[in-house]
């Protein structure tokens, strides 16, 4: 049973003005959060439409904003952005903008020699086990950047040849 306070279009209203609060969220994120709460999908809805319409909720500048602080600060390639604003409910035209707008202040060769640099620890690519540099291509994969992209920071840092 929902608490008084937590019912109809006011109690939503004031639920996702809390979450705002806190941080922002996407429409997605804060419609799921509203549906756990119990909340009608109707006045989610309503709430939504109305915080959309006041500027208060903006998909497309949450996508950006998360974008440029996971390029800018963790150093994620591409596939990982994307697939962390897909988890956030963004919708897939806007990720390619976000993905846009962070390439355009921390483009993804920088992005991934910081994160070469952080698993080389000054070293050399042809001084490391070839165990080694699968680990650290596995690594760079899993930070969401592409082979082609990889193969060729790699190549600049001293190549990598089977042995």
């Amino acid at each position: 049973m929902l608490k008084k306070n937590l019912q109809g279009l006011e109690g939503a209203r004031e639920a996702v003005l809390r979450l705002l609060a806190r941080r922002d969220h996407s429409a997605e994120e804060l419609r799921l959060k509203l549906i756990r709460k119990g909340f009608a999908p109707a006045d989610i809805e309503t709430v939504l439409a109305g915080l959309t319409e006041r500027g208060l909720l903006d998909d497309q500048g949450y996508a950006i904003k998360l974008a440029r602080v996971l390029a800018k600060e963790n150093h994620f390639g591409p596939r990982r952005i994307q697939q962390r604003l897909s988890a956030k409910g963004i919708h897939q035209d806007l990720i390619q903008g976000a993905l846009d707008e962070a390439a355009r202040e921390a483009p993804v060769r920088e992005r991934l020699a910081a994160s070469l640099g952080v698993k080389l620890k000054g070293r050399a690519v042809e001084a490391i086990s070839v165990p080694e540099k699968r680990r650290l291509i596995n690594y760079l994969r899993q930070r969401g950047f592409a082979w082609g992209d990889i193969a060729e920071a790699v190549q600049e840092r001293g190549g990598f040849e089977e042995e």
